[in-house]
């Protein structure tokens, strides 16, 4: 049993497949319901995700997040909200968001920079010259990084209503977890950008033509029905429900 045990070895390329599971399973994210999750795209637009359907985590809904291009933002707003289609709702938004952009600028470097250290730079290393190597090789590149996080940080923690303890908890999560550093500029975004927009209205503002072809009847009713299975429609929603099926086009009637 032992010589067995002896004779198992642990591939080098582990510790970057860790790594690469702990980025993964923090591109699952957790949120209410009457949440929705906006991703950036190439140019700068947000598109909606649509979380997983008849699935809740404790009793929270679960949306996946693109694993490509951490470098993009993603923001969570509410939806089913008064007044959704507000202009000055909607403008106020998109100027906010167009201030947090800037504001992530440096983060996004971070998250590129980490991206290609951790699945690209590293994983070669150690394939070509060993693990060993490939760690000397990082590690320096690492405690960079979060020197850099940390000034970024400080300069940009009041924009981000960013309290001392919540950068220091954030700071310690990637010195310790290199994986979730990945995600940087997503953690930024999701967790403490708040803007008063309906989810919906403003995919609507940004790309139209994709958000009718991806919730079209099916996809409203679909989010329609999840809320209603955790009770989490309230008698007051039929108006924003008529609202919304007005703006998408399609007939105003919901069982």
């Amino acid at each position: 049993m032992l010589d067995t045990l002896d004779g198992l070895s642990i591939p080098d390329q582990s510790f970057w497949l860790i790594c690469a599971a702990f980025y993964l399973v923090d591109n699952v994210r957790l949120h209410g319901g009457r949440e929705l999750l906006l991703a950036e795209s190439l140019i700068f637009r947000w598109r909606l995700l649509f979380p997983l359907q008849h699935y809740r985590l404790g009793g929270r809904a679960v949306t996946l997040l693109p694993p490509w291009l951490p470098f993009l933002a993603v923001v969570r707003l509410s939806w089913l909200s008064h007044d959704a289609f507000s202009a000055t709702r909607l403008r106020r938004t998109k100027r906010l968001l167009r201030f947090y952009r800037q504001c992530l600028a440096p983060f996004r470097v971070l998250a590129s920079f980490y991206f290609l250290i951790l699945f690209i730079v590293g994983p070669i290393a150690t394939h070509y010259a060993g693990l060993g190597y490939a760690i000397i090789l990082v590690v320096p590149l690492h405690v960079a990084g979060l020197s850099s996080l940390i000034a970024f940080l400080l300069m940009g923690r009041r924009a981000l209503r960013m309290n001392w303890s919540q950068l220091i908890g954030l700071v310690f999560e990637c010195a310790v977890c290199p994986g979730y550093f990945v995600n940087i500029c997503r953690k930024l975004s999701i967790g403490y950008i708040r803007v008063s927009a309906d989810a919906i209205a403003l995919a609507l503002e940004e790309d139209r033509p994709r958000v009718l072809a991806s919730l079209g009847i099916n996809g409203i009713d679909m989010l329609l029905d999840d809320l209603a299975e955790n009770d989490e429609l309230r008698p007051d929603d039929s108006a924003s429900i008529a609202i919304y099926r007005d703006h998408l086009d399609l007939s105003d009637s919901h069982a």
